[in-house]
């Protein structure tokens, strides 16, 4: 945290320099599931790939609200209950 602190990156660079790395993940894993579940299972796939690009943005998006609330809570399991309070009713306001 001190190093964080020091160094003359901003406080947007070091949120992006951690973010960036976690989505470019989420689309590698994303890719990897959908080719396992086509290629390994035979498991037909319905749907387009911008789609299913969209759907790992909004992951994506919902585990940056995590990121956001983490600073605002003292102790990890209140940041862990805001998150699983705040997050279900957003779903459920989506228009089908």
């Amino acid at each position: 945290m001190e190093q964080l602190i020091m160094s003359p990156a901003s406080t947007s660079e070091i949120i992006v320099a951690k973010i960036v790395p976690l989505f470019a993940l989420l689309c590698v894993m994303m890719v990897i599931a959908l080719g396992v579940l086509k290629f390994v299972f035979h498991i037909p796939f319905h749907g387009s790939c911008p789609t299913s690009c969209l759907e790992a943005c909004c992951a994506f998006c919902l585990g940056s609200v995590s990121v956001q609330l983490s600073p605002l809570s003292v102790i990890a399991q209140q940041a862990q209950l805001t998150a699983f309070s705040s997050i279900p009713p957003w779903f459920l306001c989506q228009e089908p």
